[in-house]
């Protein structure tokens, strides 16, 4: 018993090093007792110090948060009151504003050598194109498109968009192959702090007839300064100015200034709530689909390298095809981005099939939406330039007898079409999830590491959609009288370590439906990407020529 109550009490009191006790038998220098034991009063000390360290990190990163957030804070009810767009200014090489939440997720690809964006220019003249001709028009929308005189630089322990101190156009002329530039202009890294970040190519064709001059324009633009309209609205001033230059006019091209990350203005901290929900599930899925075979819960052979590519294929349809679904489209009252993406849904179901070794009737599928946020801007800023789109997220399960008749796929593509208007319209969807942007942006470095490595990476969707629409008013082929016109177009996007394997894009061009397909070799193979587009074409061709799938 004497030896147990011994016992107890050294696991009960402190142990010491010297035999020096008070008349209670404790030592001398337990003098606080906290938490029904006895405190050391350096323990206490240091517990103290170091509470009041982390108390003063955080307040000096909430002083760097709010000084960021003054940048970007506006009263969000005064916003349909404003009459012209507000205007980001700065003295060359001065800062502008911090990198905004959905700008974040461009950031990090950014840092890493990738995340270019590009818009090639199939260009027709019947005047001869010269490379000073489009050298001067390029430097004219330099000094008027403020987001082309824009670099990044860190500020505050997070990136900053900031003027460059004077304005370059980084312009060359290329001979041979338009599609080899591209692919080797959309792999070359810019200067980050330096800017520019963009250039753009000129590669002269071969003359096809008389009176008949043809060139490729290639421009590629980092994704953090433009998105789809963006590059619209660039290349329609390139072509406006071009056009005054080769006829000696003059042009009244406009400025456009940055703009507020209005975005971040829009949702509130119960958004940011809101929207973790999806988070848990998302992350779980994507971590587990780097130890799976299967590309996001679908069974798809999956590649093995160490080197992040993006590779494209593509499809331009002719009027009457592009006529014909459209016809079918507004029987239905359906969009043709919902018809499409429904092939995409039924092509995607078909391929996993084909590498399945077990039956496969149905298969979830989820895919991305790029959305444009301007939608909810005030009209003033329809053509506002920068980032300004974002991501939202659809999940659809798709059955083989969904391509069977007409009222089974175009039940499909109906279901698809009103749960995306809801999204948009009622309950603003991407607004909610645009504080996601600045967590997923993660998934980058952590591909990048992966891919290096030579391991499988992380995928957190199965495809991504992006549609312009119809460009006759954003972006037309011919300019009034003009020598030069555009005869198709091409918009491309490297986002090999965003966790997505495809990334389909389409848009109508002079009464055309251009279709292509980003395809990233660290994620998915050539072989089933090459399957993929062509079952996609085909029954695109077949909605538009029969209403439905005819050959599944």
């Amino acid at each position: 018993m004497e030896s147990e109550n011994s016992n107890q009490a050294s696991l009960l009191s402190p142990q010491t090093f010297n035999s020096d006790t008070t008349h209670a038998g404790l030592p001398t220098y337990a003098y606080f007792y906290l938490l029904g034991t006895y405190v050391n009063p350096s323990t206490l000390l240091l517990f103290l110090a170091s509470n009041f360290l982390c108390l003063l990190i955080a307040y000096r990163c909430l002083a760097i948060y709010w000084a960021a957030r003054s940048h970007q804070q506006h009263d969000s009810r005064n916003l349909e009151e404003e009459t012209e767009p507000r205007k980001v200014v700065a003295e060359p090489g001065g800062w502008l504003r911090p990198v905004s939440n959905i700008e974040m997720f461009s950031a990090t690809p950014l840092i890493l050598g990738t995340g270019n964006t590009a818009q090639v220019l199939w260009l027709s003249s019947s005047q001869p194109i010269t490379p000073e001709d489009v050298n001067q028009a390029l430097f004219v929308i330099a000094e008027k498109i403020h987001v082309l005189q824009v670099c990044v630089a860190w500020r505050w322990f997070r990136p900053w968009l900031r003027r460059m101190k004077n304005v370059v156009v980084d312009f060359s002329v290329e001979t041979g192959d338009a599609m080899s530039v591209y692919y080797q202009q959309m792999r070359t890294p810019y200067n980050i702090s330096q800017g520019p970040l963009w250039r753009a190519s000129l590669v002269p064709q071969p003359q096809a007839a008389a009176g008949c001059h043809q060139a490729v324009l290639v421009l590629t633009l980092h994704h953090i300064i433009i998105d789809g309209l963006t590059n619209m609205i660039i290349s329609r001033d390139f072509m406006e100015v071009l056009n005054a230059i080769m006829t000696g006019r003059g042009h009244n091209t406009p400025t456009r200034h940055n703009i507020p990350a209005i975005v971040d203005e829009l949702f509130s901290m119960r958004d940011c709530i809101w929207c973790l929900r999806f988070f848990s599930s998302v992350t779980y899925r994507t971590i587990m689909s780097m130890f799976s075979d299967n590309c996001y819960s679908i069974s798809l052979p999956r590649p093995n390298t160490k080197v992040a590519l993006t590779n494209v294929l593509r499809k331009d349809f002719s009027a009457e095809t592009t006529q014909e679904l459209l016809r079918h489209c507004k029987e239905a009252k359906v969009s043709v981005h919902s018809s499409i993406v429904a092939a995409a849904y039924l092509a995607l179901l078909r391929t996993a099939q084909k590498y399945s070794k077990e039956t496969l009737d149905s298969l979830r599928i989820t895919y991305d939406n790029a959305v444009n946020m301007r939608r909810y801007y005030p009209s003033v800023y329809s053509e506002s330039v920068g980032f300004h789109s974002c991501l939202t997220k659809q999940e659809y399960v798709v059955c083989s007898s969904d391509a069977e008749n007409k009222d089974n796929f175009w039940g499909l593509a109906r279901r698809m079409h009103d749960d995306l208007q809801h999204n948009l319209c009622v309950s603003k969807t991407p607004i909610r999830m645009s504080p996601l942007s600045l967590v997923i942006s993660a998934i980058n470095p952590v591909n990048y590491l992966l891919t290096r490595l030579g391991c499988r990476n992380l995928v957190n969707t199965n495809m991504t959609c992006t549609n312009m629409g119809n460009l006759k008013q954003i972006l037309p082929g011919k300019y009034g009288d003009g020598p030069v016109e555009i005869t198709s177009l091409l918009r491309s996007t490297a986002s090999e370590l965003c966790g997505c394997p495809f990334l389909v894009v389409f848009q109508t061009f002079e009464g055309r439906l251009l279709l292509s397909l980003d395809h990233y070799v660290n994620n998915i193979t050539e072989e089933v990407a090459n399957m993929f587009f062509l079952y996609l074409t085909h029954y695109i061709d077949d909605i538009a020529h029969n209403g439905t799938i005819k050959n599944y």
